[in-house]
């Protein structure tokens, strides 16, 4: 039963450790504000945060481009390193 308990509270350390690590991403963090974007747009509610609709496509294309960038300067084989 002790053992039982044991395996549950490593299980639970493990999700919660998880969990951190994701909220710790840069690439999360980036998908989080991509949709929250996103449903505002959706939804007309880009005003509300002081974004027009050509704003709003000149800000996307200019983060895509920034990304872009990252994308061409990242090396995924430094884990250090972004």
């Amino acid at each position: 039963m002790e053992q039982s308990n044991k395996l549950k509270q490593a299980v639970q350390e493990q999700k919660q450790k998880s969990w951190q690590n994701r909220l710790k991403s840069k690439a999360a963090w980036v998908s989080i504000i991509a949709l929250i974007l996103f449903i505002l747009k959706n939804y007309g509610l880009l005003e509300g945060i002081g974004l027009t609709e050509e704003s709003y496509k000149e800000f996307t294309a200019l983060l895509l481009a920034v990304f872009t960038a990252f994308g061409v300067f990242n090396n995924p084989t430094d884990p250090d390193n972004f």
